[in-house]
C-alpha cells in the first residue's frame, strides 16, 4: 500500500510545471486561464502534508490519516473534476477555431 499512497511527489511536481507552463504563456489567447495555474499551487499546497505518510504510524500524517489519506483523496478528486472541465473547454475552444479556419 505505501507504493500507491507515499508518491505524491510526482503529482506535485506535476502541478507546480503546469502551473508554470500556465503563467510562461504569454500569448493574448493563452491555452488555460491564469486561475488554472493558481488552482494548481493550491493543489499541490494541499497535497504536502501527505508527502511525510511514511514517515508516520499513526496520527494524522500517518498513511491513513486526515491530512495524507483524506485531505489527500479530496483534493485530489476535485483536482481531476476542475481540470476535466478545464481541459473540455479548451478542446472544445480548440476545435471551434479549426472550423472557422477551415
Amino acid at each position: 500500500w505505501f507504493f500507491f499512497i507515499a508518491p505524491v511527489g510526482t503529482i506535485i511536481v506535476q502541478n507546480l510545471c503546469l502551473a508554470t507552463s500556465v503563467y510562461l504563456d504569454t500569448r493574448a489567447d493563452p491555452v488555460f486561464p491564469r486561475w488554472v495555474a493558481h488552482f494548481n499551487i493550491a493543489i499541490a499546497a494541499l497535497m504536502i502534508p501527505s508527502a511525510f505518510s511514511l514517515l508516520c504510524k499513526t496520527g494524522p500524517l500517518a498513511w491513513d490519516g486526515s491530512l495524507s489519506f483524506t485531505l489527500r483523496l479530496g483534493t485530489y478528486a476535485v483536482y481531476v473534476a476542475v481540470m476535466f472541465l478545464v481541459l473540455l473547454r479548451v478542446v472544445t475552444r480548440h476545435h471551434e477555431d479549426a472550423e472557422l479556419i477551415a
